[in-house]
């Protein structure tokens, strides 16, 4: 009996290492990031999507690329000129027909997790990777994409239009890195080029772009030169060039075009913000782990005390240490964990976003780092019980196969959470029922609907949370005239007026 297993163990090897090479990898991940989001093409507009779409004159002409502020419907998508140029030629293409927008975050999407593969493939063939571990790199590689592309904490980046700008930087990211190991394999300045321009792209698209260059060249001292002094004395034309991207961006947002939303003078300070996102960076590890709940809208941010988040001060410390530890000891470890935590560094550190304390989408570069680690670190506990498990290693494809099928499952799932603006808003409301906002915008979604009734009963619960919250007020005041209430109306416009102004709507980061 022993023959025959051994046999179909083979076999199952053989066939997972023709379907993880180049050319039919890339095709597999194609189709099965299709499948995964087949249910979401016709998911709505939702909240800022109606603001940044729907009612943007800014994206009803492809010319010109960039106006400023005060010539602006909306200065902060206008600010990310590349977004805005794909939202454009969206609403050219087939004007406010959802279909078309869920179609390009889609694309964005699987070219996300293709660029991974690439990338990660390079990675695990390096001198530097294969001296700590000499893994299969097609296998681990392909693995780490497919789990990245099914996860369902990077749903929102696919589901939400706007947030197309989070997937659009990561493209821009990867391409960048991909470009910088293709011109240093093989020293032609096209893939330099490519480098180059990316970088720039990327800086159009989303300010955590600003990070580019200082991890592109600690992926190069951990997987090409081997130190940072001798990456830059190979490359310091393109590292020159890379960092001169930076005047881009600052030119970019040098009218602060996201207002009052972002900034040291918001009324949030560093350090109530920071402390926040130490518990929202922990809540994003947990995610990575076990996607549940998962939140359109996580509210604002909550007044903390030192004592209120000691222990996860404790635990994000001792993962900074480790991996200041591992960039020396085991820099391929090392330059995980720097990706994980400087990617997320500029809107999960101390400049406060007042938009949101914390959201699943700006983990959605990071979390590359984490499923790669995860898997090749599987695959290197794998590989050490072969020896007394002959077995091991067609037991940790048929693992891998069902946490994918398990991830995507819960991404179907969640699509449909977002089928309807009212059932993604209750999601939200019953994950965090503490979140005005929620309330508020589940009501709107209600009165959209002609249910004023129960949107008052949401809205009221809003104004209990935060009784000078201005847009409950104001979505209050509107159900009021609509059911011949003038009077209780003109309260609470008047409400609306007055309210405190880091109550405001602020829109999302």
């Amino acid at each position: 009996m022993a023959l025959p297993t051994q046999m179909e163990d083979e076999k199952s090897v053989a066939l997972a290492e023709r379907i993880t090479r180049p050319p039919l990898a890339p095709v597999v991940l194609i189709v099965i990031g299709l499948l995964t989001y087949a249910n979401s093409l016709s998911v709505p507009f939702l909240y800022d999507d109606n603001a940044a779409i729907i009612e943007n004159g800014d994206i009803r002409h492809v010319w010109p690329l960039w106006r400023t502020p005060q010539d602006s419907d909306r200065p902060s998508i206008n600010s990310r000129p590349v977004v805005r140029l794909s939202l454009a030629l969206n609403y050219v293409v087939g004007g406010l027909d959802v279909r078309g927008y869920h179609v390009v975050n889609l694309s964005i999407h699987i070219g996300c997790a293709l660029l991974l593969f690439g990338l990660t493939r390079r990675m695990l063939r390096s001198p530097a990777f294969r001296a700590t571990y000499d893994g299969p790199a097609d296998g681990i590689s392909f693995m780490a994409a497919l789990l990245w592309l099914v996860h369902p904490l990077n749903s929102q980046c696919v589901n939400y239009v706007t947030q197309r700008s989070e997937s659009l930087v990561a493209l821009f990211y990867l391409a960048m890195l991909y470009g910088l190991a293709r011109a240093a394999a093989s020293g032609d300045r096209r893939w330099s080029g490519v480098a180059i321009a990316t970088c720039c792209l990327g800086m159009g698209a989303k300010e955590v772009m600003v990070t580019a260059p200082v991890m592109a060249w600690l992926y190069d001292r951990t997987f090409i030169a081997g130190s940072v002094v001798v990456a830059m004395r190979r490359r310091w034309r393109l590292y020159g060039a890379l960092a001169g991207t930076w005047l881009l961006l600052a030119g970019l947002l040098w009218s602060r075009p996201h207002g009052d939303s972002v900034g040291f003078n918001v009324g949030v300070g560093p350090l109530d913000y920071a402390l926040n996102q130490t518990v929202a960076i922990l809540h994003y590890l947990r995610l990575s782990v076990w996607p549940d709940p998962l939140v359109l809208d996580y509210g604002y941010v909550r007044t903390l005390a030192l004592g209120d988040v000691a222990a996860e001060l404790l635990i994000i410390a001792m993962l900074l240490a480790g991996t200041g530890w591992a960039l020396v000891r085991h820099p391929g470890i090392g330059f995980a964990g720097a990706w994980f935590f400087v990617i997320l560094a500029p809107t999960s550190s101390f400049v406060p976003l007042i938009g949101e304390v914390a959201a699943e989408r700006r983990v959605y570069l990071s979390l590359m780092a984490l499923v790669v680690m995860v898997v090749t670190g599987a695959w290197w506990a794998i590989d050490r019980l072969r020896p007394h498990l002959p077995s091991a290693r067609p037991v940790g494809i048929w693992l891998g196969i069902g946490v994918a099928v398990t991830l995507a499952t819960l991404t179907i799932r969640r699509n449909e959470d977002f089928s309807s603006v009212e059932s993604v808003w209750r999601t939200v409301v019953a994950a965090r029922p503490d979140n005005p906002r929620g309330h508020s915008s589940l009501g709107a979604a209600l009165a959209d609907e002609g249910r004023l009734k129960e949107a008052l009963e949401y809205y009221e619960t809003a104004l209990s949370l935060s009784p000078t919250y201005p847009a409950a007020h104001y979505n209050k005041a509107n159900a009021l005239l609509r059911m011949g209430d003038a009077e209780g109306a003109v309260d609470h416009f008047r409400m609306c007026l007055t309210g405190a102004p880091e109550d405001e709507l602020a829109p999302l980061a």
